[in-house]
């Protein structure tokens, strides 16, 4: 009798372990993944070239990436510095002088998650081989592949379900060395003329900070100052209302105060919420 008792809470305990395991493995979060944004062929003898990613605002809704990399066939590459042109127009030059050899691959650290990518020029030193004329040519030149990885798969919950009213306007990491912070929106006028928000989101993804006030700067120099005093947290959503409805924002100053104990730095996001379609 002992003996089948013993054994049936030997069974029980191993159903509630497999059980807790399969929950556990069922709530881990999805990791980031490398997304193929476009490949080039690098001709002979050129200085630069070109990957276009050519996909349209709605493509980005769930798409975020914080590295590039880089990889080459068929020959070595000799990368000087990249040009990340986004579709708004604004462009971040990154200095890289790095090869790039057949079958390898390099990781270029964006400054800060970056969306909307347009296009990837790439400026070479040299490239070797010989000119052989027509389809030789197209056989012989290196092949260079350039990925994002997708950070935005393995964020937060409220980050991943923002509603179509919401518009990613900006993003940037803040530093516990001080108290304030830029966070610089780079749309200009054409893009404004369609957008105008009725209130500004704002989403930390990472580490928490106390957000006392900021200060809103347009295109035209006009400022607003809007008092907040509310915590960020990781994963959160904090509102903050807008006097009216209002467009061509260039930039919004943060007024922060640091957790203790928090890590060294904090990624804010910024979002606008414009009228409910």
């Amino acid at each position: 009798m002992a003996r089948r008792i013993w054994l049936v809470m030997l069974v029980c305990a191993t159903t509630l372990i497999t059980g807790t395991m399969a929950l556990a493995q069922g709530r881990s979060d999805p990791k980031p993944i490398w997304e193929l944004l476009g490949d080039t062929r690098v001709g002979f003898a050129v200085a630069r070239d070109v990957v276009s990613v050519g996909q349209s605002y709605s493509f980005y809704r769930n798409r975020s990436y914080d590295r590039l990399r880089i990889t080459a066939d068929r020959g070595e590459v000799k990368l000087q510095s990249l040009l990340v042109r986004y579709i708004n127009g604004y462009e971040e030059k990154l200095p890289l002088d790095k090869s790039v050899r057949p079958g390898a691959s390099v990781v270029v650290e964006l400054p800060g998650r970056r969306s909307y990518i347009a296009q990837i020029e790439m400026t070479y030193n040299a490239v070797g081989g010989n000119t052989f004329g027509g389809v030789f040519d197209q056989w012989l030149q290196p092949r260079v592949r350039v990925f994002g990885l997708n950070s935005r798969i393995g964020l937060s919950q409220v980050e991943a379900d923002t509603p179509p009213n919401w518009t990613m306007l900006g993003q940037d990491t803040v530093s516990f060395t001080g108290t304030g912070h830029v966070i610089r929106l780079a749309n200009d006028e054409v893009w404004y003329n369609l957008h105008r928000f009725k209130r500004l989101r704002f989403i930390v993804s990472e580490g928490k900070i106390q957000l006392d006030d900021l200060r809103i700067v347009y295109i035209n120099d006009f400022t607003e100052t809007v008092l907040v005093g509310r915590d960020l947290r990781q994963g959160t959503d904090l509102a903050v209302e807008l006097p009216g409805e209002r467009s061509y924002l260039r930039e919004i100053q943060l007024n922060y105060r640091t957790w203790p104990g928090s890590p060294n730095r904090a990624i804010v996001k910024v979002y606008g919420e414009g009228r409910s379609q």
